[in-house]
């Protein structure tokens, strides 16, 4: 999938196989797939999407386009007819003739450095020895294990391991590489395509907290358990190929444990209920958590914009996970009512609409709130210069690039002071998150303290750490 190719062949739509136009699909992991063909299916005024199209290209491969969007057609002064269609996903060697039949055992997929972020190796020995004049090297292997965890409702992840190897006697040299790839699938049964690329994403997002940084998709591809038209039991890997957003050609490899926020390793025993409750807590804080993960992308957004999308995701995380009312419910609604009917008729509506959120919980009472659920020495190093005029930087911060009101401006962070101070609110909310999911207090303290230097040394400095290890030996 990080690969530009091009497939030339014939095409057509699964209820009319004889009608085939000849065309190319042009396929680019940022751009995704483009079929253009030499004319059009149906009429030209007709400009509805296609589900599927089916293709065969010239090198012998059989494929499926799906969910295709005509672009556009166009008559060159030759008379030459062509029609541009983006395409979703791309089924590579197998045809499906509706969407009814993607129905699918389970997905599997690589990311860029999944190896040394799982950090499990079969490498046990390697000895070397000379004698007499001769060099032995000996290297013991063992593959490890697969490894299981259940995510929810019969739904299983898997981590893979293979190995590939010299089959025969070799003249210069040999070679034993290992590779990990993941594999979620339903343990007894199909799951719908769309259910799986949804799943695929969740993950995606756990390892784009993991890795600090969002790293590039690799190799997706479906599992088929079974013809879908004959029934007939055969496992067949499909190989998939759709857009992503990262670009592969800027990844810099994680050489060291250190380069990620945490590793597998470093939560393995936590691990299962991690995981576990990442996928549940998607369900409620899906935009929290897509704000979060959104920040370590590479596109181009204002530091204005990034900072309000991260105090919006906290108010959201507080407002679904935390106490929202001020007052009770039923104590509020007598209240209101109260005040509602003190005054005169023609102000009622209007009155009625401004008390409409005012149970709420003002932002700085949120931040309050979560200022005091943070390990004391992350508090202390985010919170700057203290956590009482932090919480009001963010504030009038957030109220002025709200409603641009000329009194704020001069109390609103710019420049480098707001991308610091971005930066504190995303080491605020990945704390914030991690607590969600079940990673204990002191795990969370040790992971955001010791990477600190690596990854974000700017929010907390390497003075930060020098005093709080020097409080630690004290």
């Amino acid at each position: 999938m990080n690969q530009e190719f091009i497939y030339k062949g014939v095409w057509f739509l699964p209820n009319n196989p004889e009608e085939r136009i000849a065309g190319d699909f042009n396929f680019s992991p940022n751009s995704g797939g483009t079929l253009t063909l030499l004319g059009w299916f149906g009429e030209f005024e007709d400009n509805s999407p296609y589900e599927i199209i089916l293709g065969e290209t010239t090198n012998g491969k059989i494929v499926t386009c799906y969910r295709c969007s005509l672009i556009g057609k166009t008559f060159s002064s030759s008379g030459v007819q062509t029609s541009t269609t983006d395409v979703r996903y791309l089924f590579d060697g197998w045809q499906f003739s509706s969407s009814s039949e993607l129905n699918f055992s389970g997905i599997h997929f690589r990311f860029e450095d999944l190896d040394r972020w799982v950090g499990v190796f079969g490498f046990e020995h390697i000895r070397s020895k000379r004698n007499e004049g001769s060099f032995m090297i000996n290297i013991q292997y063992t593959q490890p294990q697969n490894l299981t965890y259940e995510l929810f409702d019969g739904v299983e992840i898997e981590f893979v391991f293979g190995t590939t190897y010299p089959l025969f006697k070799s003249t210069s040299e040999a070679k034993i590489s290992q590779t990990c790839f993941i594999e979620i699938k339903r343990g007894d049964g199909v799951s719908k395509f769309e259910e799986l690329v949804s799943w695929l994403g969740t993950f995606s997002r756990f390892l784009t907290v993991a890795y600090f940084e969002q790293p590039p998709l690799l190799q997706p591809g479906v599992t088929l358990s079974h013809n879908p038209r004959s029934n007939e039991i055969a496992e067949t890997h499909i190989q998939l190929y759709f857009q992503s957003s990262i670009k592969q050609d800027t990844w810099k490899s994680k050489d060291h444990p250190n380069k990620f926020l945490f590793t597998f390793a470093e939560v393995r025993e936590r691990f299962p209920v991690l995981i576990r409750n990442w996928y549940v807590c998607e369900l409620r804080l899906d935009s929290v958590i897509a704000a979060l993960t959104e920040e370590f992308s590479k596109n181009l957004i204002a530091q204005e914009f990034r900072f309000l999308n991260l105090v919006h995701a906290i108010e959201t995380l507080h407002r679904r996970n935390r106490k929202n009312e001020v007052l009770p419910y039923d104590e509020y609604k007598l209240m209101k009512e109260e005040i509602i009917n003190s005054v005169d008729e023609v102000y009622k509506k209007w009155l009625n609409e401004k008390l409409m959120f005012a149970n709420e919980r003002s932002l700085h009472e949120r931040l309050e709130d979560f200022v005091n659920e943070l390990p004391s020495p992350i508090c202390e190093m985010l919170c700057k210069p203290s956590t009482v005029e932090f919480i009001r930087n963010i504030k009038n911060t957030r109220n002025y690039y709200t409603h641009y009101t000329e009194t704020l401006k001069k109390k609103a962070f710019s420049g480098r002071q707001l991308h610091l101070l971005s930066g504190r609110l995303r080491i605020m909310l990945i704390v914030l998150i991690l607590k969600e999911i079940g990673l204990d207090e002191k795990k969370i303290e040790e992971i955001i303290i010791n990477k600190s230097t690596f990854l974000y040394n700017q929010i907390i400095t390497h003075e930060d750490v020098s005093n709080y290890f020097r409080r630690l030996e004290g």
